[in-house]
């Protein structure tokens, strides 16, 4: 599978998020019945989330521009950069 289908498939998903979050908000159903509302959002970003994640394949480019662990603070550990002076 390519890398083009992988997108696909990601706006697809993302899609169907919108829509189903569109449609709720048009029947009111985050105001009558919001902690249902709220287990489902929940549940169809976590299938949104696990769909990119499952069909990620390495060496797949996830984002536009590569990240470089130079430009990381700690040279790539993360954090603020506030402790540099203590390397």
């Amino acid at each position: 599978m390519s890398s083009g289908s992988n997108r696909s498939a990601h706006w697809l998903a993302i899609g169907l998020l919108v829509t189903a979050l569109a449609v709720s908000g048009l029947q009111r159903f985050h105001v009558r019945a919001f902690g249902s509302f709220i287990l489902i959002l929940l549940a169809l970003v976590a299938g949104v989330l696990a769909l990119i994640v499952l069909r990620y394949r390495p060496g797949d480019v996830v984002t536009r521009e590569p990240f470089e662990d130079a430009l990381l603070p700690h040279g790539g550990r993360g954090g603020s950069g506030d402790n540099d002076a203590e390397q």
